[in-house]
């Protein structure tokens, strides 16, 4: 399409880039956040920031698309806190929003190929429940990566298979991760209420080659109806071994969930456990971590190399027009006999006028030796163009 209007006369190129321009579509949102965090040995920190995001996306959604979207984080009162790669001479804790504007997605999209989807440039990956690739939007600045990513369906539709290489991770601190990796993802039924994903994560790290890893994993889910309820069950396995020059021994992920719904009520259970060796731990460098073993970011910077395991009990309730859950973990380590400690997550989110949503979020680590106790609290609001 672009490549036809520059063929034209100039007049009609500019006639048909107006249109191009006045037939696009808008984009946006924003988030108005505070956020306290105290922990041992750090001086407690406070950050009050406001995020803006704007895309604008243009041509046919069947054949070719151009979409670009800035992102700008901005200070909006409290500025003390600690972001990851800056100076910390206060010896504040560490809240990962760094204030400024980048460009958060630029992509051209093609899905002139019967369902198939290309997509080159800069873009959101969000897999599964986002372990292992995610955008880890809970930051104000989102994880985007620049690559090619291709989505097609599979099974008449009812399965979809995804294809990604990656050369560039644009994290949350706004640090750029030069990788060279290889995703491949593929989902489909396996009856009634039944579902399976198998992937193959090939994660060559040029910045840190001894890092580079390559992971295979499978994941089932199965929905079981109950009298005036539904329980759901999922099961996980994926092995990571060293990939191009990495060089650590093999470890093993697994996890364990069992889901109860009924009414305005949802009950969890989890057991979490990412293995570790003496040089190497589980890890998820492209995927999302806030959501994951606790919102006080305890393991934000990666798995120890004595392993994790997090058992989990979850409560969520409808209250009103919102949602209150409350989390319990407790942590210890998969290898050895270390416990780590324990958590308490609570948050209240719902919507109100105008189009608004709020939340409230608190999250209290008690150790039991492994690292420092550590509370953080966030208050938001934000709203969706």
């Amino acid at each position: 399409m672009l490549a036809a209007m520059l063929l034209l006369p100039v007049p009609q190129a500019q006639a048909d880039l107006a249109e191009l321009a006045r037939t696009g579509t808008v984009n946006g949102d924003v988030r108005l956040r505070f956020e306290q965090a105290t922990q041992s040995g750090s001086q407690r920190a406070r950050a009050a920031t406001l995020r803006t995001r704007l895309g604008y996306r243009v041509g046919d959604p069947q054949k070719l698309q151009l979409f670009g979207e800035f992102e700008h984080v901005a200070n909006a009162g409290a500025d003390r806190y600690a972001v990851p790669g800056q100076p910390n001479p206060g010896n504040r804790a560490v809240v990962a929003d760094p204030t400024g504007t980048e460009l958060n997605q630029v992509y051209l999209q093609y899905g002139g190929t019967g369902h198939t989807v290309w997509r080159w440039g800069r873009q959101r990956l969000v897999w599964d429940n986002q372990r292992h690739i995610g955008n880890e939007g809970w930051r104000q600045r989102e994880q985007t990566f620049d690559g090619l990513s291709v989505t097609t369906p599979v099974d008449d539709g009812a399965g979809t298979f995804r294809y990604a290489y990656l050369w560039n991770a644009n994290t949350v601190t706004g640090q750029d991760v030069d990788v060279a990796a290889h995703l491949l993802h593929l989902e489909g039924p396996t009856g009634e209420g039944g579902r399976m994903m198998a992937y193959a994560y090939l994660i060559d790290q040029n910045d840190l080659p001894a890092t580079s890893s390559q992971t295979y994993g499978t994941r089932l889910e199965q929905v079981f109806p109950l009298s005036g309820a539904s329980m759901l069950v999922r099961v996980e396995y994926a092995n990571q071994r060293d990939y191009q020059d990495g060089s650590f021994r093999p470890t093993d992920y697994r996890l364990a969930e069992l889901e109860i719904s009924e009414g305005r009520y949802v009950s969890m259970a989890t057991l979490e456990r990412l293995d570790g060796s003496s040089d190497h731990a589980y890890q998820t460098p492209l995927g999302s971590r806030h959501g994951f073993n606790g919102w006080a970011d305890l393991f934000a910077d990666g798995t120890p190399l004595t392993g994790l395991r997090d058992l989990a009990f979850t409560l969520r309730s409808k209250v009103g027009t919102g949602t209150l859950s409350v989390v319990y973990h407790r942590f210890s380590s998969a290898d050895g006999d270390q416990d780590y400690g324990t958590e308490w997550d609570t948050l209240l989110t719902g919507p109100f006028k105008g189009g608004f949503r709020y939340g409230v979020k608190l999250a209290r680590y008690q150790s039991d030796g492994f690292a420092g106790d550590r509370t953080r609290l966030w208050a938001w609001i934000q709203a969706t163009l």
